[in-house]
């Protein structure tokens, strides 16, 4: 039995929701040790997207399926964990740029 309140879940879906705009955003980081070249770089970019568009499904199939919340919060913070490192990794400027940017 899953004892997660709906109010706890509601907050849960908005960070969600925020990182799925954040990874949608950034998609990939280039950091200095795997120094992908452009086409790299944006290969990386569809696949982070792709997987994204596909946990994002699960989560929703599972929300509608109604199992439980404990399941789903779990799936949702690695979504969250990973838009918030990617963001630091931004803001702390950890990543390789292209001479033409």
């Amino acid at each position: 039995m899953c004892l997660i309140s709906a109010r706890y879940m509601m907050v849960i879906y908005l960070l969600v929701i925020c990182s799925i705009l954040v990874i949608s955003f950034i998609g990939v980081v280039n950091h200095p040790n795997l120094a992908l070249d452009y086409v790299e770089v944006n290969e990386s970019k569809k696949a982070a997207r792709c997987i994204l568009a596909i946990e994002s499904i699960i989560i929703v199939l599972l929300i509608v399926l109604d199992v439980c919340r404990l399941c789903v919060c779990y799936m949702s913070a690695s979504i969250i964990l990973c838009a918030l490192l990617l963001g630091l990794a931004k803001i702390i400027k950890q990543e390789v740029k292209f001479e033409n940017e």
